[in-house]
């Protein structure tokens, strides 16, 4: 099955550059506005020579001759300025990645460009570039070190959120949906607080594929038909081919195959224009796959041969495997086994070649098919062991990922519970892997019971990585965003006034180890419960976020305050949480209250080894702890001055005497006992 798809992205443009900003920019795909229609016909006329020439010598000598053409300054008009790279960058990244990979190094080792978007640009292309060649790790390191430091120094957020949308297909393509979908998260939680009304239809779009892709299909149908009856997409088919052609993959996944014909059909002519090969490719190959599906054989024969030729032209070991794969099920459901095998063992060669999960598990069960259709039911069972344990592998690996980063990003003794209990839920799915393994070998007589066996353990890693995911971003007792999580929340604002700050409040519950031993475990759980529901509702009323930081300890972070409006968010919250009804397990009232210290985030000044965040967390923290040695049910906080002074930790009461920052108090009195 093909498993290509467009992935979309605003088009992200340069200082002075305002009719850039109208285009949309697609893996492979370019639409834009009648306007830039000439220029793009030149610039694909002037990509398409160069790309003859690099053809005409061998890839080594194809990408030295493109770099010094480049450094000699004699090459084409294109080759000019750093926009113009950027844009060959991404038109090579499918036909030729290892020249797209140069290109981008050339850009990113001049040191004269600053701008982070046209580095987060040159990252983005050779990140798409290394995961086409089949360097996963290092395509998928490269987006999490270096393009999210450069996107996070973007200050528009259209463009920022562009970036996003665009370095998930990074991961997407890397067989990490998890991650690719969290990206895809990120940027819509930007656009809708920035009001980018024009991105989100193309937003929910890359969500669906990935959704797709993960085996969501309901969800991703819904996303994807939200996305088209959204106002921002409403334009020509030329603009909505991503759309459409991903809405057609999702249907297919739902088995709806003459729906996805009747979606996918009408875009081969759009895509038979010169540049668009790569894509023109894949559609064919999906459309083929349907008609095979539909009884149209000879059809879909035709379909195959001609994205095949295309693909010839390109080096993507993933996407000709698997054209390949769906040509052996052709020619197997046609009975030409010998031709079936043939196709079958070429496609495993180029998807072990690509390294990519998800296609070499595909070639191989397409393998184990044709080998069982064949009667080798020896070499069947051998190749289908190989794939069962490349499977157990891979949910092992994963899981080993999330441990390592809940230990190195929580590391608190708060934490030690929920670690324990996924290396728990670890060992329960290790011990259910060896039970259907040892259930496997005692069935393999029946080749019928041993693809069943597979299609159970693929459903079960899809709901395990579903429930892993969930679990690494959110507390099991009250729903809240985890520590882990609500770290990544807190965020510099450095679009914000000048007198206002986006401010971290710590809120710990007084007394709390008393309710629980005077009233019970289920009680004090009650009592989070209850507390949580109304910090939860309070952020949403002040466009917040909130999250459970450990036991009883909450971490809320505000966006834009001033002075009057800090006290007050902290009056509201200490009175607020002293309001909570709260009941024993006779009916009566269990009194709660808390103590709150908080600082503005802005004013953190990290050190060496530390997040931006963490010296604001550390302020208020001891103003929190110094709220309770005070009698509790009252609230510290510091306030700047109209001087530039950093906050720091182990200076605060020096900063308070010198007048850099004023401390706030609120003081509701000792709570009921």
């Amino acid at each position: 099955m093909i498993r290509c798809a467009f992935y979309m992205a605003g088009q992200v443009r340069r200082p002075g550059a305002a009719d850039l900003s109208k285009k949309i920019y697609t893996r492979g795909l370019i639409t834009e506005p009648p306007l830039m229609r000439a220029r793009l016909r030149a610039n694909q006329q002037r990509t398409g020579a160069l790309t003859e020439l690099i053809k005409r010598f061998s890839s080594a000598t194809s990408i030295g001759v493109l770099v010094l053409m480049l450094m000699a300054g004699n090459g084409p008009a294109w080759a000019e300025s750093v926009e113009a790279l950027l844009g060959q960058c991404e038109m090579l990244e499918h036909n030729d990645p290892n020249a797209a990979i140069a290109v981008a190094e050339r850009v990113l080792g001049d040191s004269t460009v600053t701008n982070p978007v046209s580095r987060a640009r040159a990252l983005n292309c050779k990140g798409h570039s290394l995961a086409v060649i089949g360097r996963l790790q290092d395509a998928i390191a490269l987006m999490e070190n270096q393009h999210r430091a450069e996107v996070l120094r973007v200050g528009d957020p259209g463009i920022r959120a562009r970036l996003l949308i665009r370095g998930s297909g990074v991961f997407h393509r890397a067989s990490d949906n998890t991650a690719a979908m969290a990206v895809v998260e990120e940027a819509m939680a930007l656009a809708e607080r920035e009001q980018l009304s024009e991105l989100i239809p193309f937003i929910l779009g890359s969500l669906a594929m990935y959704q797709a892709d993960a085996g969501m299909h309901e969800r991703a149908l819904a996303n994807h038909q939200r996305s088209i009856a959204l106002p921002g997409a409403d334009g020509d088919l030329r603009q909505m081919l991503p759309l459409h052609y991903n809405l057609g993959l999702t249907l297919r996944y739902q088995g709806q195959h003459q729906e996805a014909l009747e979606v996918l059909q009408p875009l081969v002519s759009q895509l038979e224009a010169p540049g668009m090969e790569v894509r023109l490719a894949s559609l064919l190959a999906v459309i083929g796959g349907l008609k095979h599906l539909v009884g149209e054989d000879d059809k879909a024969l035709e379909l195959f041969e001609r994205s095949s030729a295309l693909h010839q032209e390109f080096d993507n070991p993933a996407e000709r495997a698997a054209l390949l794969r769906d040509m052996a099920r052709l020619q197997m459901a046609r009975g030409s086994l010998d031709e079936a095998l043939e196709l079958a063992e070429t496609a495993l060669a180029l998807a072990e070649r690509s390294q990519a999960y998800l296609s070499v598990s595909a070639s191989l069960k397409t393998m184990v098919d044709v080998l069982a259709a064949i009667g080798d039911l020896e070499r069947a069972l051998d190749l289908h062991q190989t794939l069962l344990a490349r499977q157990t592998q891979n949910i092992r690996e994963q899981q080993d990922q999330r441990l390592t980063e809940l230990e190195a990003e929580l590391g608190l003794q708060r934490q030690a519970v929920e670690l324990e209990q996924l290396r728990r839920e670890r060992e329960v799915q290790a011990m259910t892997m060896d039970q259907q393994r040892l259930l496997q070998r005692l069935t393999t007589a029946a080749l019928l019971v041993l693809a069943l066996a597979a299609l159970g353990i693929f459903l079960w890693q899809r709901a395990n990585n579903r429930k892993l995911a969930m679990i690494s971003r959110t507390d099991s007792l009250t729903g809240l965003p985890n520590r882990r999580y609500m770290t990544a929340l807190l965020r510099f604002d450095n679009a914000r006034p000048a007198d206002r700050y986006s401010v971290l409040f710590l809120v710990d519950l007084d007394h709390f180890k008393r309710i629980n031993d005077s009233f019970g475990h289920d009680v004090g759980d009650r009592a989070l419960l209850a507390v949580s529901h109304f910090l939860a509702a309070f952020a949403k009323n002040h466009r917040g976020e909130v999250g459970r930081w450990g036991g009883e300890e909450f971490c809320l972070l505000l966006p834009r305050l001033n002075r009057s409006e800090v006290e007050q968010r902290a009056d509201e919250l200490i009175k607020g949480i002293a309001a909570v009804e709260i009941v024993d397990n006779r009916g009566a009232s269990v009194p709660i209250s808390a103590s709150v210290g908080f600082a503005p985030l802005e004013k953190s000044q990290a050190h060496s080894g530390q997040e931006d965040w963490e010296p604001a967390f550390i302020v208020a923290d001891q103003l929190l702890y110094k709220a309770k040695r005070q009698g509790r049910q009252r609230a510290l906080g510091l306030w700047p001055d109209a001087n530039q002074s950093s906050l720091d930790p182990n200076a605060m009461e020096q900063q308070l005497a010198k007048g850099d920052f004023k401390l706030v108090e609120l003081n509701l009195g000792e709570p009921p006992h």
